[in-house]
């Protein structure tokens, strides 16, 4: 019983906060940030609006993920901890994809995107 009372906090909580940030996503005048050490500007984004909306849905899913494996944990921890392990592992990957491809769709194309920022500092180090 105590372990299920230990994996339920930890996963609703984590689910908490990132539903918290999909909200938090919701209601910014300015766009959201997703890397760390990184600023987008309203500058750089065509519909700021749409920018938060896209990368708020993206947040509230995954934090879903969370509250999900954090309720069938509630039947059977064994299954929540399945739910939890493939949100966060598998789920980490999934959730830089879906920003890559927001960021593009919204970013003005004269401005370069991190990805591709990263990629010509690559190709200037070798």
């Amino acid at each position: 019983m105590g372990d299920t009372i230990v994996f339920l906090v930890i996963a609703g909580l984590c689910g908490c906060v990132f539903g918290g940030i999909g909200i938090t996503a919701f209601r910014l005048k300015n766009p959201i940030h997703f890397w760390s050490g990184t600023a987008v500007k309203s500058e750089e984004i065509t519909n700021v609006k749409a920018y938060n909306r896209a990368n708020g849905w993206m947040w509230l899913v995954y934090g879903s993920l969370y509250i999900l494996a954090a309720l069938v944990g509630l039947y059977k921890v064994a299954y929540g901890g399945i739910i939890l392990g493939i949100s966060a592992v598998p789920g980490m990957f999934v959730l830089m994809s879906i920003y890559v491809s927001i960021e593009k769709k919204y970013r003005i194309q004269k401005v370069e995107t991190v990805e591709e920022k990263v990629r010509r500092q690559m190709k200037n180090y070798k």
